[in-house]
């Protein structure tokens, strides 16, 4: 009898846990190449925290959703933390995003990256100085509160495409939404 109902908490433990899987959402699971045209919409819809779920039998999902977040091909001139006439205008809809009603109350991080070219100090440096440029921007640009913008810079740490590490794709910052 005891046994019986071990497999039965068993068998309920797996089936949660291959429902919870299958609830979360899929940008948790796939890597996608960083945007270069977002809308504001398309920012808003990225980086506001979604609903948790509530599953049968009253179990919520909450820790376990993923975190609201976008990688965004600002484009640098090279060597530098210069941004590009495409990188402002893909960073003006972002900002338009952050000063919606929809995203007022969050605070981001800009985490940002590199790829493998140049030492692994330099990276590192470079990618801060990319992510600190955004931030400027964003504050300077359109007044946005510095205090709801986190920077730090990753470098080639956590490329997108390990098996192509200079590809270009692996340049860009993270936007992501602290909750």
């Amino acid at each position: 009898m005891k046994k019986s109902s071990e497999r039965r908490t068993a068998m309920r433990r797996t089936i949660f846990a291959m429902i919870l899987a299958a609830s979360l959402p899929a940008a948790s699971v796939a890597q996608e190449a960083p945007l270069s045209d977002v809308s504001v919409g398309g920012f808003i819809d990225a980086l506001i925290p979604k609903p948790q779920m509530t599953l049968r039998g009253g179990l919520n999902t909450r820790g376990v959703s993923a975190t609201p977040k976008i990688d965004i091909a600002a484009e640098f001139e090279y060597d530098s933390a210069v941004l590009s006439e495409e990188a402002r205008g893909l960073l003006a809809n972002l900002a338009l995003a952050i000063q919606s009603e929809d995203l007022a109350g969050y605070h981001f991080w800009l985490r940002g990256h590199t790829d493998s070219v140049g030492t692994e100090e330099y990276n590192e440096g470079l990618s801060l100085a990319r992510a600190e440029s955004v931030r400027e921007f964003l504050v300077q640009e359109y007044r946005i509160s510095a205090n709801r913008l986190v920077t730090r810079g990753y470098g080639e740490s956590r490329l997108l495409y390990e098996d192509l590490p200079e590809d270009a794709r692996n340049r860009r910052v993270e936007i992501m939404t602290l909750q």
